[in-house]
């Protein structure tokens, strides 16, 4: 019986020493380090070719980037030239339109003496006397109650003719106030002239051929010390 007990704990130990081994070698086969190495390094493939295969779609997209910018260079570059040749080919034409207007304006200026409806202050519209003759008693009237003569031109004794011109609009506005003068020293003398014009009110503009015309007056003032 002590035999019996002594072989079946023996075969007992010997199975558990070959159990063991065998879930050694199964543990040694699970953590085979060459087996490891390769499914990291497999691992590590996959992961460094999804990596790789990322870092070249931001490449390409990059390059492309850059590709689509150094192209649309060129198409910036021809489009702002074609602007900027649109833009001179319009704004020439309306230069040349403005160039043609002012020339047709100047054209347009009709003197006093050759219109056919004189410009006219108020006061003379409803007048029994000549138009041409109520517009020269007003415009010496108006130079009479607007006229001082320079105090500087009076401490130096400045006397002078000037020519005085200016344009009546279609709107019965003075423009343009133009002074001739013969020398430097009548400078002071021609701002005084070039005052007594600009103060004078609006007027009925001129019309020819029943259309209303800028209308251009001229007329000598003279500068006198008594």
């Amino acid at each position: 019986m002590k035999k019996v007990i002594l072989l079946f704990v023996i075969q007992f130990f010997v199975f558990q020493i070959f159990s063991q081994e065998k879930c050694t070698e199964k543990e040694t086969t699970l953590v085979d380090l060459n087996s490891i190495n390769k499914c990291e390094i497999t691992e590590a493939k996959k992961d460094i070719n999804n990596k790789e295969i990322s870092a070249n779609n931001i490449t390409i997209r990059s390059r492309r980037y850059l590709k689509k910018r150094e192209s649309l260079i060129p198409r910036i570059a021809s489009v702002s030239n074609a602007l900027k040749t649109k833009n001179v080919n319009q704004v020439a034409p309306k230069e040349n339109a403005l160039e043609k207007n002012k020339l047709k304006i100047v054209e347009e200026v009709i003197s006093f003496n050759t219109i056919e409806e004189i410009p006219l202050f108020l006061s003379c519209r409803d007048t029994s006397i000549n138009k041409e003759d109520c517009f020269n008693y007003e415009m010496e009237k108006h130079i009479i109650k607007h006229f001082i003569y320079p105090e500087i031109a009076l401490e130096k004794e400045i006397e002078g003719d000037l020519e005085v011109s200016f344009i009546i609009d279609v709107n019965g506005k003075v423009k343009d106030i133009r002074v001739k003068v013969e020398n430097k020293e009548h400078k002071i003398l021609k701002k005084e002239a070039k005052r007594i014009v600009s103060l004078l009110p609006d007027f009925l503009p001129g019309k020819h051929d029943g259309v209303k015309k800028e209308v251009e007056y001229s007329f000598p003032m003279s500068f006198k010390l008594d």
